[in-house]
């Protein structure tokens, strides 16, 4: 990946569910190692999550891989269509999970049913 290049990677919760827990642990890790920041459809479980920050601790490393952001939006009313819809081209009432290397948020801004992320 080149210098101010952020790759975003979107997976659907039918990929997720195909997936164990270390499984999704694993991929996590090693897509946020690469810079990418990954956008999943719904919200981890704690298990996940925990695991997830667990392993992110024991891998930092300041001058090549300083950890991760999490953020969380919630369901939306099943009236709304929000970002899934529109990308995968069905109803979603799942929320999402935005996941992202730590050095590469510059700036975020949370709403009740958005995230605004500069990356950079």
């Amino acid at each position: 990946m080149t210098d101010g290049e952020v790759k975003v990677e979107v997976l659907a919760k039918s990929a997720l569910e195909r997936m164990s827990t270390e499984e999704v642990v694993e991929y996590v890790i090693e897509k946020t190692r690469g810079g990418s920041v990954i956008v999943l459809e719904g919200q981890l479980d704690p298990e996940t999550l925990t695991q997830i920050i667990r392993e992110t601790m024991e891998n930092v490393d300041l001058e090549e891989f300083t950890g991760v952001d999490i953020y969380v939006v919630p369901p939306k009313a099943k009236t709304d269509k929000g970002l899934f819809d529109r990308l995968l081209g069905r109803q979603s009432e799942e929320g999402m999970t935005v996941i992202s290397p730590a050095d590469v948020l510059k700036d975020m801004k949370k709403g009740k049913d958005f995230i605004t992320l500069k990356l950079g």
